[in-house]
C-alpha cells in the first residue's frame, strides 16, 4: 500500500513539474527573439540583406571582369558562389513575404547561411579590392544578425564569436 501511494506522489510531482515546464519548453523552441522583433522588423532585415546582396553581386562581377582571373574557370567558380548566395537571399525574401509567422522561415535562413559560407571563405582567404571586402564585412554582419535572430550559428569572420546552435 505504501509503495502504491509513493508511486502516486512521484507521478503527481512529475506531472506538476511537466505542466509548469511545458510553456517554457515551447518558448525555447521558438528562439529567444520571437517576442523581441516584429515580423515587420525581421522583414526589414531581410529586405536590407537582399538589397546589399544584389549590390555586392554586381560589384563582385565587375571586379572579377577587371581582374586577371577574367575568363578563367576560377572566375566562373567565384561568380557561381556569389550567385548561389544571392539566389538563396532572394528565395528567403520570397518565402518570408508569406502569411506564416516569421519564425517559420528558420530553415530558409539556414539555407541562406549555408550558401553564404563558401563566399565567406573566399572573401576571408583571398585578397580583393578594399571596397569589396568592406561590402562583404557589412553583409556578413547582416547575415550574422539574422542568424542570431533565428537562433542559428552564423558565419565566422570579423570577430563574430557565433551564436545560436542547438
Amino acid at each position: 500500500m505504501k509503495n502504491i501511494s509513493s508511486k502516486f506522489i512521484i507521478t503527481g510531482i512529475f506531472l506538476a513539474f511537466f505542466a509548469l515546464a511545458l510553456p517554457h519548453l515551447a518558448t525555447a523552441q521558438e528562439g529567444r527573439y520571437v517576442n523581441t522583433y516584429s515580423k515587420n522588423q525581421i522583414k526589414g532585415f531581410v529586405d536590407q540583406l537582399e538589397r546589399s546582396s544584389k549590390t555586392f553581386r554586381k560589384d563582385f562581377d565587375r571586379y572579377m571582369d577587371q581582374s586577371n582571373l577574367n575568363g578563367t574557370s576560377t572566375e566562373d567558380d567565384f561568380n557561381d558562389r556569389v550567385e548561389r548566395y544571392k539566389d538563396a537571399v532572394e528565395y528567403l525574401k520570397s518565402k518570408f513575404n508569406g502569411n506564416n509567422p516569421w519564425w517559420n522561415n528558420r530553415t530558409n535562413v539556414q539555407g541562406m547561411i549555408t550558401a553564404a559560407q563558401p563566399v565567406n571563405s573566399m572573401m576571408n582567404n583571398l585578397v580583393f579590392a578594399r571596397q569589396l571586402e568592406s561590402q562583404w564585412r557589412m553583409l556578413r554582419d547582416d547575415i550574422n544578425k539574422l542568424a542570431d535572430t533565428f537562433d542559428l550559428p552564423g558565419i565566422n569572420g570579423g570577430g563574430w564569436a557565433g551564436g545560436g546552435g542547438w
